[in-house]
This record gives C-alpha cells, sequence and structure tokens, in this order.
C-alpha cells in the first residue's frame, strides 16, 4: 500500500514538466509551419528572382518583329526563319564539326575557341538560315544546341537605309526606324527564346516561343520616290565630284515621301559599313545654309509688315563693309526692290531687310520657322541645330544671319521652313509614319504672306539665280544657296563649298517640297548651278507618280 502511494506521487509531480515539454515542441512546430508559408507563399517571387540572379542568367534571343513597308505595302525590313546555334561541351572537336557545316571563317572560328570554357555556355553563331540538310548534320552532334529564331532582311538593299536603319545580333534596333520604334516592331508577349544557364555556365533550360507575325509599321515613304532621289543625288555626286549629297522630298503636311543622304549603304551587310557612312546626316549634321535661309528673312520681313515687296534698298554696289568685315555680293547690284533682292540673292540687301525687321523679331521668327530645336522626326540621334539670340546682337554676326551665315541647320529643319510657306504659313511636323495623327495648326506666318513669299520665289526660278530649275508646265518657287564652309578652328576653308535648292512645286497648288544639298562639289560650286539642275532632275521624275498618290494635298 504505502509503495503505491509512492508511485503516485511522482506521477503527479512529473505531469507539468512533461506539458511544458509539449508546448515547447508545439510552438517550434507552428514557428516552423509559419516560417515555411512566408517563404513558400508570401515571399516566394522575391526570393526566386534573387536565387536567378545569384545563380543563373536568361539568354533571351529575340525572334519576331513586324514587317516594315512603304506607302504602298512594299517590304523594306522582314523576319525570316532563322536558327541560332550555341555549344555546351567539353569535346573542341565538337565546334570544329559544328563549325564547318556552317562555314563559319578561320578567324570567326579561333574567336569561338580563344572565348570557350569546356562545359560552358558560347554562341558559335547568330541568327543563320540554315538549310533542312544543314539542321539534320547539327542536331546530332554531342553538346550543340539549335534555337528557332528569326533573321531581319532588308529585302531593298540600300533603298532608304538612313529612314529604316538595321538590327544588331540580338534583333533590337540599332539605326533609323528599326532603333527609334524598336518597342512598337518587337512583337511583345509573343516572341522570344528563354535559355536558363545557372552560373557555371550550364544550361538548365531553354523555352522556345515560336515566331509569329502581327502587324506591320507603314512609312511615309513611297519605295519608287525613294529611288529616283538615290539616283539622282548618286549621279550628281559624280558628276560635281562631291563630297556627298542630300535631299528630302515631303508633302506641306509634313508626310515624308523621300529622304536620302549619299553614300546609302547595304543594310543586310550594315556590320562592315563605317559610321561615318551610317550616320544619317539628314538629321545629325549640321551646317551653315546659305542665301537659302533668305526665305525666312524675307518673311518676317513681310509678315512684321517691317518692309512692303516693292520697297527699294541701296545694295551698294556689291560691297558693304560691316565691323571689320566686308559684306560681298556675287555681282554688284545698285537699287533692288525687295523682290529683286531675293530674285538675284544679295546678301547686302537681305541684311538691309533683316535691319527693319530688329534682333529681337528676327530672332523670334527664326524660333518660329523651328530652327534651334528638334523637328521630332520618329528618328533617333537628331539634332537642334545651332541658333544663339546673344550673336544677333553683334552688329555683323546678326547681319550674316540674314543670308544664312552665323547659323547651323540640318537638311530637314531647312525643308520645314520651305513646307511651312507651302503648308500656308501653317505649322507642321515632319513624319515618316504614314498614319501619324499629330497635327499642329499653329500660324508661323500669315497666309498673305505665304503667298507673297511664293510669288518672289517663282521669279527666282524664272528670271533669277534658280533658272536651272525651271521645268516647262510645273511651275516652281524656290531659292538658291551656296555656303563657304565652316571650319571648326573657327572662320571659313578655303574654296569649300556648299551647294543648295529648295523648292515648291507646283507653286500654284503645292503638292511637294525638295531640298537638295550637294556638299563640296568641286567642278562648280553655286546653288544654281549646282543643286537646282539636281532639283529638276528628281522632280520631272517624281511628279507623275506624286500627281497619282491619293489625298496628296491633305493627308500622309
Amino acid at each position: 500500500m504505502q509503495l503505491k502511494s509512492v508511485k503516485r506521487g511522482e506521477k503527479s509531480r512529473f505531469k507539468p514538466f512533461a506539458g511544458l515539454i509539449l508546448s515547447i515542441f508545439l510552438l517550434a512546430y507552428i514557428v516552423v509551419i509559419a516560417r515555411l508559408f512566408n517563404l513558400q507563399v508570401i515571399k516566394n517571387r522575391r526570393l526566386s528572382e534573387i536565387s536567378s540572379n545569384e545563380t543563373s542568367k536568361i539568354i533571351h534571343e529575340i525572334s519576331s518583329r513586324k514587317d516594315i513597308v512603304d506607302r504602298n505595302g512594299i517590304l523594306l525590313a522582314v523576319s525570316v526563319p532563322a536558327y541560332s546555334v550555341y555549344a555546351k561541351t567539353y569535346n573542341f572537336s565538337n565546334i570544329k564539326e559544328a563549325a564547318a557545316i556552317l562555314k563559319i571563317g578561320k578567324e570567326e572560328y579561333g574567336r569561338i575557341v580563344s572565348h570557350y570554357e569546356k562545359g560552358r555556355f558560347e554562341w558559335i553563331a547568330r541568327r543563320m538560315v540554315l538549310s533542312n540538310n544543314n539542321i539534320e548534320k547539327l542536331y546530332p552532334i554531342k553538346g550543340i544546341h539549335l534555337i528557332k529564331t528569326t533573321k531581319r532582311i532588308y529585302p531593298q538593299n540600300a533603298l532608304a537605309s538612313h529612314i529604316i536603319g538595321f538590327c544588331g545580333i540580338d534583333g533590337n534596333g540599332l539605326e533609323g526606324i528599326e532603333k527609334r520604334l524598336n518597342s512598337d516592331i518587337v512583337i511583345k508577349g509573343k516572341t522570344g527564346n528563354l535559355i536558363f544557364v545557372d552560373a557555371k555556365g550550364r544550361r538548365i533550360a531553354n523555352r522556345e516561343v515560336p515566331p509569329q507575325k502581327i502587324g506591320k509599321i507603314t512609312l511615309s515613304i513611297d519605295a519608287r520616290l525613294q529611288a529616283i532621289v538615290q539616283k539622282e543625288l548618286s549621279d550628281a555626286v559624280k558628276k560635281f565630284d562631291a563630297q556627298g549629297a542630300s535631299a528630302i522630298l515631303m508633302r506641306p503636311n509634313g508626310a515624308i515621301l523621300a529622304a536620302s543622304s549619299y553614300p546609302e549603304y547595304n543594310l543586310n551587310n550594315a556590320a562592315n559599313v563605317p559610321y561615318s557612312i551610317i550616320r544619317n546626316r539628314l538629321i545629325t549634321d549640321v551646317f551653315e545654309p546659305g542665301s537659302v535661309f533668305k526665305i525666312v528673312t524675307v518673311s518676317a520681313a513681310l509678315d512684321t509688315n517691317s518692309v512692303k515687296p516693292d520697297e527699294l534698298f541701296f545694295t551698294h554696289n556689291g560691297k558693304f563693309r560691316v565691323g571689320r568685315h566686308i559684306i560681298h555680293d556675287s555681282h554688284p547690284h545698285g537699287w533692288l526692290s525687295v523682290e529683286n533682292i531675293i530674285t538675284k540673292s544679295s546678301n547686302i540687301g537681305a541684311m538691309e531687310i533683316a535691319g527693319k525687321v530688329g534682333v529681337n523679331k528676327f530672332f523670334a521668327y527664326i524660333r518660329k520657322f523651328g530652327f534651334g530645336r528638334k523637328t521630332g522626326i520618329e528618328l533617333p540621334g537628331e539634332s537642334k541645330g545651332i541658333v544663339k539670340k546673344k550673336i544677333l546682337y553683334k552688329g555683323e554676326d546678326f547681319t550674316t544671319v540674314a543670308f544664312g551665315q552665323g547659323i547651323a541647320v540640318t537638311v530637314l529643319q531647312m525643308t520645314k521652313a520651305f513646307a511651312i510657306i507651302a503648308n500656308e504659313g501653317k505649322d507642321m511636323y515632319p513624319h515618316l509614319l504614314k498614319m501619324n495623327k499629330i497635327t499642329a495648326t499653329g500660324q508661323i506666318i500669315k497666309y498673305k504672306t505665304a503667298m507673297q513669299v511664293i510669288k518672289i520665289l517663282k521669279a527666282v526660278v524664272t528670271e533669277g539665280t534658280g533658272k536651272k530649275a525651271y521645268i516647262n508646265g510645273i511651275p516652281i518657287a524656290g531659292k538658291t544657296g551656296t555656303a563657304q564652309v565652316a571650319s571648326k578652328e573657327g572662320g571659313y576653308i578655303g574654296h569649300q563649298y556648299i551647294a543648295s535648292f529648295g523648292g515648291i512645286f507646283p507653286a500654284d497648288n503645292p503638292k511637294a517640297i525638295l531640298y537638295v544639298v550637294i556638299k563640296r562639289p568641286q567642278v562648280l560650286f553655286y546653288g544654281g548651278s549646282v543643286a537646282a539642275p539636281v532639283f529638276r532632275n528628281i522632280v520631272i521624275a517624281s511628279f507623275p507618280i506624286i500627281n497619282q498618290l491619293k489625298g496628296i494635298a491633305a493627308n500622309p
């Protein structure tokens, strides 16, 4: 009886201790479950991202881009089926075998081998169009892997190369429309191959998304007009032994029909072309425009009622001192009306006209016409030009800007100035997308002023410096320009000029604007002798096509 009593006492004494142990284990279990729930559910996405960043990488191979077409649907850029090939092998002979099938040159093969570490990921070829026979040969090679993708092809080769641009090996746009609209051209959510590779370069997995074609990018340019412009610029460079040439053909509303900077380059072989040729000089390079800028001077003067078309100015017989410099005209003249100052392209006369406008108003019109700011064209790398108000207050600089010296513009900016006049004085945005709905309604100069300037510019062609742009049956309103080439060290390079001619046609019912620039011609150098004939040739060849385009007067 006594022993039984003792055991009961011991048992009762251990009950609280056992309960405590059980409670501790239960609490620990709950903590572990809560922690697992937090890691697996609440923080799962964030931890997965950290793990992926620390232990693996994803190689994204873009496999589909929208086609680029001209206004009539002609293919300018298209993606065709292709393959990218990579190696992950310990056997160099496998890489050598694949390289032979792919016909990879010795230099490229040497680069691959020199960079290759056994067992790690390494590209052998990117975006190659392969025959079925080659594909069948590559698949059985151990450690050699193929990924379905696409290759960007440019069916028209060098046509509109500075406008279209090209793609890099990763499938992203590097120049032109391909770069500027890259996010719109890449088919989001419908394209790409993902290769998951760990930190040691070992492939974990890859997921292929088959290429698809959805939508297209339609440009305002016309391939036929583009070909005409490029041919005429090429011929002009050879004829006048020039360094280069540029031209833009545009509608009054800003829709660009053709744009070229010679020399063009083959988009299918862009990797081997120096950047000096790839650079789009239509929008990146700035230059002093010369007398063609007088269209802005006379527009400002007439719009502010500072002068009248028949008002007379004395042009000092072609020589006039301003400060330390002497302003010259190409030919000596006495008294000239405002109209004759433009038709005969008198620098001294333009200086006198600008003087009547005044510095502040003149500068305001230069800015209103868009100089000193970007046009907003759908292309990368656009320059805003050089317009400094402070230099206008220096007497001699103010006078030289009146005839296009001491100011730097782009080819596109100068083309836009002509387009404003052709567009009844209304502003517009130069654009390359056919369905671009951005419109500008601001009035830069009055309708009456625009008509007065067009009348004066018609006389330039019929009886002034632009006679070589005359076309029987197509009235032209245009202006010549001859500018010295500025030196980077200051001053000007001797006997080096930029010849230009800009015009509106037909002058009485404007359908297009064309601005032509010939850089450093050696045979002749006046704008009326060099650029005007090129303008004429382009207009004669392109006018029948322009006449057939729908909505030519109002819409893109």
